[in-house]
């Protein structure tokens, strides 16, 4: 939450701004890579799939030089398996924009106790507590990159960095196969360069070979595959939401974080994220 002033009892009663971070952690504490934290707020975008695909977006144009990348995802559905994402996938492998050859995706099972983003997020949240008081979003920023002794790298992302993102899914395709494989049953996803269908499997069993997922529309398969249309607008927030922030809280800031939240945007046709799902 943006900002945090806990110490002031008017910052826990006043509806604040929710900062993200979508943080990609290696494994293994002596990993040649460091985390990489994607971090954008609700005044920029929200928290649709189309959102959370434009981080991977994100992420693989960041590392895209790695032939091959493997990620261990948690088994949230709505977040990261979803048909939005695994259309990205087919895209993302077959773009020029990288040079991976194979993406790897493998999801944790549900109830699971720890992954390596848990320790990371732990990070930051001391480095927040070291700052302090978290005015505005340069200071979270700031935090991230104080968290982890450093070892960090963060991406912050505007309006240019969210595209419209949509599932290609093929009803059709789902309806004439008997045999297709539901959403939560599957545990390993796997994009190879050169094929417009993705690999998976329901077991975590190594020698279990993949089987076939083609799912895409037909007539999404018969053209080039195009990067969607970028967002290109703020998404803001209701202009009460930030009207109260600049009449309880900017006046208990420093002088040099008032003109982040004067300069907030806002608008009229937004719903606030704490009342509604956009998942």
């Amino acid at each position: 939450m943006l900002p945090r002033m806990d110490n002031f009892k008017a910052a826990i009663f006043t509806k604040r701004v929710i900062a993200f971070n979508e943080s990609f952690v290696p494994v293994g504490p002596r990993s040649s890579i460091k985390p990489l934290a994607v971090i954008w707020h609700e005044g920029i975008s929200g928290r649709k799939q189309e959102d959370l695909t434009s981080c991977y977006y994100a992420f693989f144009l960041f590392y895209k030089d790695i032939k091959k990348i493997t990620i261990w995802l948690d088994n949230c559905s709505a977040q990261n398996k979803n048909w939005c994402l695994f259309t990205f996938l087919i895209f993302m492998i077959n773009s020029q924009e990288l040079e991976t050859m194979v993406i790897d995706i493998f999801y944790f099972q549900p109830g699971h106790s720890f992954m390596s983003a848990d320790s990371f997020h732990h990070q930051v949240e001391l480095s927040m507590k070291q700052m302090g008081k978290i005015y505005d979003f340069c200071d979270y920023e700031k935090s991230i990159k104080n968290s982890n002794k450093g070892h960090v790298d963060v991406k912050v992302l505007d309006d240019k960095d969210f595209f419209d993102w949509k599932s290609e899914c093929s009803i059709y395709k789902f309806k004439k196969n008997i045999n297709r494989p539901m959403l939560n049953s599957l545990v390993h996803i796997r994009a190879e360069r050169g094929l417009k269908y993705l690999l998976y499997s329901c077991t975590y069993d190594e020698y279990t070979p993949l089987r076939m997922l083609d799912f895409l529309k037909p007539s999404y398969l018969k053209n080039d595959f195009v990067r969607p249309q970028q967002k290109n607008e703020l998404r803001g927030i209701q202009p009460e939401k930030k009207q109260s922030i600049i009449q309880t809280l900017v006046p208990l800031m420093p002088k040099s974080r008032h003109q982040f939240w004067f300069d907030f945007p806002t608008s009229d046709l937004v719903n606030d994220l704490y009342e509604e799902s956009e998942n």
